[in-house]
């Protein structure tokens, strides 16, 4: 007996999300109405709003797979702390590079950070920021 699978199997991209979408059950071995959409390596990076290279730095920091640095650095990158996070990590790195000696990937890093904060630059820090609490508010 022949095994028929429920798909098609030109090639494509390889898929790093699929999402199914609604449709009929199979039934008696028949292909599924249901289309797949699939995101690619391509598209995650272009949702995340990072570089292939912050994307690296990302991954050499928390050592994880790419794809979980993409959703990593998107969550961090909407904010303004969660970029001062990331800048953070890219010090970390730089820091760990030159330990270790390796003082072309610390430059690569320095390069990568002035184009990291030269892109998402933080908001000007408002008055009550700098004291910790309301304008006109005094300690004890």
């Amino acid at each position: 007996m022949a095994v028929t699978w429920p798909f098609r199997t030109e090639l494509r991209p390889s898929p790093l999300i699929l999402i199914k979408t609604p449709g009929p059950a199979l039934e008696d071995n028949e292909p599924s109405s249901r289309e797949a959409i699939m995101l690619t390596r391509e598209d995650c990076l272009a949702l995340c709003d990072l570089s292939e290279e912050e994307i690296a730095a990302i991954m050499e920091h928390e050592h994880i797979p790419e794809l979980c640095a993409m959703e990593f650095g998107h969550y961090l990158v909407e904010t303004a702390r969660g970029q001062t996070v990331l800048r953070r990590l890219i010090l970390d790195d730089i820091h760990a590079a030159e330990a270790r000696g390796d003082h072309k990937h610390a430059m690569q890093l320095k390069r990568l950070l002035y184009r990291f904060a030269h892109n998402h630059p933080l908001p000007a820090a408002s008055p009550n920021s700098a004291s910790g609490g309301p304008v006109g508010a005094e300690g004890p």
